[in-house]
């Protein structure tokens, strides 16, 4: 049986307020500045079809958010 520490436990729990509608604790890299773009352009023009930024990460960005994640422990 695996046990989080409670440093771990403290930044999933961090993550999880941060993007409450997130299915990902830890979002794309650049989704919240995608995510400023997106809302500015909607913004100035409602009518205009856009895709809304992705908030999953690739396998290379887990890689360094888990390397990081480890450092910390």
């Amino acid at each position: 049986m695996h046990r989080l520490s409670d440093k771990a436990k403290d930044i999933l729990n961090e993550q999880a307020v941060r993007y409450p509608d997130s299915d990902f604790f830890f979002p794309n890299v650049n989704y919240e500045e995608q995510l400023k773009k997106y809302k500015k352009e909607l913004k100035a023009n409602p009518i205009t079809k856009m895709e809304k930024p992705t908030i999953g990460l690739n396998s290379d960005a887990w890689k360094k958010h888990m390397y990081e994640f480890t450092k910390t422990l």
